[in-house]
């Protein structure tokens, strides 16, 4: 049992060589020098042959690496491109498609996005709404025909892979974000062609060799795009480039043959999507900053090169990870150090499609301190902030490592029981309640602290609907007398 203490529970001689009993002679000495002189030269052009040969290959080696450093950062910026697009989409969807769109509204939404089609579906799959309008769609459950749309009303944003348009049939991708409304879930999906996209002017810059080349594809080898044509329609990269695809099977960088002459290649999967970066180009054009080298000096130019390439990439990677940690200190209460309304908000409607899906319970406790203005109002809010980290802490301790905890806001806190029935619900709940009251005080006083807790369980119901049936059992453990549990009513 951990201590009643309240903590913060927070989520490295001299020309004269002898020889026998004798001397040697200064022309044996002179001798003696020129042989140890010229092995010293040899071994040096030995050492310096090897340096060259190493060097050269060294240079090939790093020319090819920043190679694949490049198409890499043009895999993060595609995936991250994407990932912006999908918090935009779900961003502005909350904001404006939470009642059912009109005509009007969900056109104008549409416009604002640029996008060239986009659909509005239920929490079934069925289709609201479709620009451009086809009234014949109405209704149907389209979800089979499209795999980031089934992901997307699972409760999971997506990507698509790449489709034909209807209109035109050239190369186009969707992004579908799920959101929650009043009336249930909903999916929102528009779809972009990449000529029409940041991508399509980024690829085009992405490598600096005139005659090198950058394929978007996906999993199915469908080409997104490509900065060697203009893709007209839909095609693989089998037929874009036969040798090329044949090459990247099974290998994520590497030189064949192709077109004629050598080259080297490099794939590079775009994080949080289906699709892949192909680059390559001629080893002759890669290979250009070593022609005709002659000193160390390029060699050290080439090394420092390098070295600001891993800079840069470092600083990539530490900006990365830095936005990560912001988006998870977002989803962190700053008192208690467990999971905030946010977190608690995205995890339950997880949980609920979850749920739903299997048909298995989901169970939310709703945790109320009591009496907690008492702790404020007679030992002032420093005492209040601990009474509130105590409870997070023993709540945690108490809990399994596959619950869900966070604080829902003032003294109440929320425990998310996955697969559990109502049984189970009920007996974790007297747990925690027993937990939190088996402790003489806070802060070495001896005031009591109990908690009253309500439990809902439900396979159907909505994050809404689980919330005002939890909350409704709680106000009746206060009701009877708090320090108690109570079970919400079917």
């Amino acid at each position: 049992m951990k201590s009643d203490q309240a903590e913060t529970v927070r989520i490295q001689p001299t020309g004269i060589w002898q020889t026998g009993r004798g001397r040697v002679s200064g022309e044996g000495r002179g001798r003696y020098a020129t042989v140890l002189g010229a092995i010293i030269l040899v071994i040096l052009l030995s050492l310096g042959a090897v340096g060259v040969n190493h060097s050269q290959t060294t240079g090939e080696q790093q020319l090819a690496k920043r190679f694949d450093t490049r198409a890499s950062l043009a895999g993060r910026f595609i995936g991250t491109y994407a990932q912006q697009v999908i918090e935009r989409e779900k961003r502005l969807a909350e904001a404006r498609l939470s009642a059912e769109p009109g005509e009007a509204d969900f056109s104008a939404l549409i416009q604002s996005f640029g996008f060239q089609a986009a659909v509005l579906l239920d929490d079934g799959g069925r289709l609201l709404n479709v620009a451009p309008a086809n009234q014949a769609l109405r209704g149907r459950d389209i979800t089979g025909s499209y795999s980031h749309l089934q992901q997307a009303v699972g409760g999971t944003a997506a990507v698509s892979e790449v489709v034909p348009s209807v209109a035109r049939g050239v190369p186009v991708i969707a992004f579908a974000t799920p959101f929650a409304t009043p009336t249930g879930q909903r999916v929102f999906s528009g779809a972009y062609e990449v000529s029409e996209t940041p991508l399509d002017a980024f690829m085009a810059d992405a490598l600096p060799f005139a005659d090198g080349r950058l394929y978007l594809v996906d999993t199915h080898d469908r080409v997104a795009a490509s900065t060697s044509e203009i893709l007209e329609k839909v095609r693989v990269l089998s037929d874009v480039d036969a040798q090329l695809s044949t090459a990247v099977q099974g290998s994520a960088q590497g030189n064949y043959r192709g077109r004629g002459e050598q080259r080297h290649f490099t794939v590079v999967q775009v994080p949080g999507t289906p699709w892949r970066v192909v680059a390559d180009v001629p080893t002759e054009s890669l290979y250009a900053p070593l022609e005709g080298s002659r000193s160390w000096l390029p060699w050290l130019l080439l090394a420092l090169a390098a070295v600001l390439a891993f800079v840069a990439g470092l600083a990539i990677v530490r900006y990365m990870e830095g936005r990560r940690q912001l988006f998870l200190l977002s989803r962190v209460d700053a008192l208690t150090g467990i999971a905030n309304r946010r977190a608690l908000e995205e995890q339950m409607l997880a949980l609920s499609s979850s749920a739903r899906r299997r048909g298995q319970p989901l169970s939310l406790l709703m945790v109320d301190i009591d009496h907690f203005k008492r702790f404020n109002d007679q030992f002032g809010h420093q005492v209040g902030d601990s009474v509130l980290r105590t409870t997070a802490q023993r709540l945690t301790a108490a809990l399994r490592p596959e619950d869900f905890l966070g604080r829902w806001g003032g003294e109440e806190f929320l425990v998310l029981l996955a697969q559990t029935p109502e049984d189970g619900a009920a007996a974790t709940a007297e747990r925690l309640r027993m937990v939190v009251s088996s402790f003489a005080g806070v802060d070495d006083r001896q005031d009591s602290l109990t908690v009253s807790i309500g439990v809902a369980t439900s396979v159907e119901d909505d994050p809404v609907t689980l919330l005002r049936r939890a909350d409704a059992a709680l106000y009746l453990a206060k009701n009877q007398g708090r320090d108690r549990v109570a079970m919400a009513g079917k």
